[in-house]
């Protein structure tokens, strides 16, 4: 049975999830990966010198990146697949 309690590291930020899989950060508070209580990675992330999450991964499944312009997110790439997305300034279209 998971344990309801969670705890926060000295910067706030939460060490356990509500299922008490383990949450990593790095120095910059940045999430880097959640992992099952036996350590097994569920989810990893990584990040650019701009802070902007570039790619991440679920379990075994092959990593997403992410890509910007400027600020905003323009599209993703999976294996062979690349999404798009569209903004009209701050507004996202698709």
């Amino acid at each position: 049975t998971p344990d309801p309690t969670f705890s926060y590291d000295a910067n706030g930020n939460q060490l356990k999830d509500e299922h008490g899989n383990s949450l990593h950060y790095d120095s910059q508070s940045r999430l880097l990966q959640v992992a099952e209580t036996g350590g097994a990675p569920i989810s990893q992330y990584r990040y650019d010198g701009h802070n902007q999450l570039v790619a991440t991964r679920d379990g075994n499944e092959s990593e997403i990146l992410r890509f910007y312009e400027g600020h905003q997110l323009s599209s993703t790439v999976q294996e062979d697949q690349r999404t798009q997305y569209l903004h009209l300034g701050e507004q996202p279209l698709g």
